[in-house]
């Protein structure tokens, strides 16, 4: 079994958390199957890909949470600026993240219960 720097760094570069050569995206929102390389199916079960929803909305929800209080009290920008700034954040960074958040989310998965093999 790898280890799990070297599934966090497949996961970080889309790639098949088992072998590291399939590609875990196909587009930005669709996914293969299985992977070209190994086989491996990735949805291991229906409803597997609702954990990146999660882990996305969840990293999204803390960023937003730490960065908003730090700028009103520091004071460096208008509310205005903050609350808009804070808004498109809100709404790109999850659709920016989610390839990173699906692959993550299929590597830590392999990595804390990884398939026979």
């Amino acid at each position: 079994m790898p280890q799990l720097t070297t599934i966090l760094a497949r996961s970080l570069r889309l790639k098949c958390p088992c072998c590291g050569q399939g590609n875990v995206l196909r587009g930005w929102f669709g996914r293969p199957e299985r992977c070209r390389s190994c086989g491996i199916v990735f949805e291991r079960e229906s409803g597997f890909f609702l954990g990146p929803m999660l882990f996305n909305g969840a990293l999204t929800t803390i960023v937003t949470a730490i960065a908003m209080p730090i700028f009103f009290i520091t004071n460096l920008y208008s509310r205005e600026i903050i609350l808009a700034c804070g808004f498109g954040f809100g709404i790109l960074f999850p659709l920016l993240f989610f390839p990173w958040a699906r692959s993550l989310w299929l590597g830590l998965d392999e990595y804390f219960d990884p398939r026979a093999t």
